[in-house]
């Protein structure tokens, strides 16, 4: 007869779980943001559905909170929020920043062909610009699809929170819940330590800051 796994708890076991959730969260910060004119998961630029503005692109790097007036609320692509008041070029690039090839293959302008295709020195056309005002459209469109959205309420800063069934510790960098799974007379067996970014989460945005001492993160590992 199998052994049944000995599950680790006291505090070796959660030195353990936190170890292994933080390294999960370290392999997920490579960058990827290849050419604009490359396919992405086999799509095209500016061939995503419901382009140009119908909803927002796959995969995006950003995400829209909503709105409140005039302001539009968004998360920008390394976790802030931000208050956009502005649409230029510069502000579209700096919330999408360093995703910058994303906009350009979301939202593409094309160059003009050089020659006829098959015949010797042709140049297909390619994305050489942005089209502006069409990603501002996908991103007001997408604010007032998702409605109000008040900074004063919807904003949770570091420490603990409550969110559904859940507690949250936010520690500026990251955010931490315990997914518990219980027997039938719903005694705890076993639990795992759950790691995740700050972003948009049960209708509040964990705002990014500066990262508390993560608790019992030291050289620990299982034995």
């Amino acid at each position: 007869m199998a052994r049944k796994p000995k599950i680790q708890g006291g505090i070796q076991g959660i030195r353990a779980q936190f170890l292994d959730a933080q390294q999960v969260l370290d392999e997920k910060k490579e960058l990827f943001d290849p050419d604009a004119n490359l396919l992405r998961n086999g799509i095209k630029a500016g061939q995503w559905e419901g382009a140009p503005h119908h909803n927002m692109p796959p995969d995006c790097p950003i995400t829209v909170l909503g709105k409140k007036g005039e302001t539009i609320y968004v998360i920008n692509a390394i976790g802030e929020l931000e208050e956009i008041t502005r649409h230029d070029l510069p502000t579209l690039l700096r919330i999408f920043s360093p995703f910058v090839n994303y906009v350009f293959w979301a939202w593409p302008a094309w160059s003009k062909a050089k020659g006829e295709p098959g015949s010797e020195g042709y140049v297909p056309p390619k994305v050489e610009r942005v089209q502006r005002d069409q990603a501002w459209t996908a991103i007001i469109g997408e604010a007032g699809r998702k409605g109000l959205f008040d900074p004063q309420n919807n904003v949770r800063g570091r420490g603990g929170w409550k969110a559904q069934d859940k507690f949250i510790w936010h520690s500026g960098k990251h955010l931490f819940s315990v997914d518990v799974k219980a027997d039938r007379d719903q005694r705890a067996i076993d639990w795992q330590l759950q790691a995740a970014k700050p972003g948009d989460y049960d209708g509040y945005f964990y705002a990014q800051d500066n990262d508390t001492p993560a608790p019992l993160a030291d050289a620990y590992r299982r034995q």
